[in-house]
């Protein structure tokens, strides 16, 4: 488990600083919109990790099978979607930018919610933040 939640950590920092990389680059740079961005981000791992243990239909091993497919079908409809937000040169419409951050987002911040949640046990909770810090550290040197 030291292993997975260094991973957890790392995986987290490299997905999040690319995902707000690209919709960044979508939402033309506008700041406005890396804050709903993260707003969806957290949103989506905070439900993730409220599913209870015995009620998660995956292992760790699924969770980090799905984690690698959605981080990449999430950036592949990031550039594809990117002509609903708007065109060059002009704001991104509010509404479509909202609930294409909304609905992206959700897939890959919902499983990593997931992987806290079935990695973690009401005994070791201080022991798995302090190692997905240091795998945030780790992979924030790394990205």
């Amino acid at each position: 488990m030291i292993i997975s939640f260094l991973v957890l950590g790392i995986v987290s920092i490299a997905a999040q600083t690319i995902i707000l990389r690209e919709m960044t680059i979508s939402f033309y740079g506008n700041e406005f919109f890396i804050g709903i961005v993260l707003a969806s981000w957290l949103f989506w791992v905070a439900l993730g990790s409220r599913i209870k243990r015995s009620l998660a239909p995956f292992n760790l091993t699924w969770i980090y099978v799905l984690v690698g497919v959605f981080f990449f079908l999430e950036i592949f409809l990031i550039r594809y979607l990117k002509t609903w937000i708007g065109f060059p040169g002009e704001d991104p419409n509010l509404v479509y930018a909202f609930f294409l951050a909304l609905i992206l987002t959700a897939p890959l911040c919902f499983v990593l919610g997931l992987w806290w949640k079935i990695g973690t046990k009401a005994k070791t909770v201080n022991k798995a933040y302090f190692l997905e810090v240091l795998g945030f550290i780790i992979g924030g040197i790394l990205i």
